[in-house]
């Protein structure tokens, strides 16, 4: 066999393993919102990560709005790339926000808890000027804003 040869069926392996190692892995997503949000990529998507491990939101959401979520840094790590330290900066800027609380840890995994109600106030308050832009490209005044939308539609077929 020939250098070349020797070469080209190397070069061969090690794309077919990249290969196989890039379809044998689910993909990482991102909620684009989050980004927004918490104005980081990495603690988007660890929030992301964490809803999606607690996706069971039917069995797993509290009566008080929580989602209540288990996993190791390393399964986190091994799941979306995100170190430890990274983890540790993501899970800092949650609860700086309400977000997130954190129990347990010492040898044991930490239990998170979601505050799904605060998060979709926050995700509201984020979307508000959107709302308002679109309410105002519909010719909408300040006053039917206030009386919300099914007064608003009300008073205008009153008149």
């Amino acid at each position: 066999m020939t250098t070349d040869k020797k070469i080209t069926d190397s070069h061969g392996d090690i794309l077919s393993a990249m290969l196989l190692d890039w379809v044998g892995q689910a993909p990482v997503t991102i909620h684009r919102a989050f980004i927004d949000l918490t104005g980081n990529v990495l603690c988007a998507l660890w929030l992301t990560y964490a809803l999606d491990k607690g996706r069971a939101w039917e069995r797993s959401v509290g009566h008080e709005g929580t989602v209540k979520i288990e996993m190791t840094s390393a399964e986190c790590e091994r799941d979306t790339g995100i170190t430890r330290a990274q983890q540790q900066t993501c899970r800092r800027l949650l609860l700086d926000l309400g977000i997130l609380t954190e129990a347990g840890g010492l040898g044991r995994a930490i239990e998170y808890t979601l505050d799904t109600r605060h998060l979709l106030d926050l995700l509201m308050r984020q979307a508000q000027p959107l709302a308002d832009a679109l309410r105002a490209s519909r010719g909408l005044g300040e006053s039917e804003r206030a009386e919300g939308p099914g007064r608003a539609t009300a008073s205008r077929l009153a008149r």
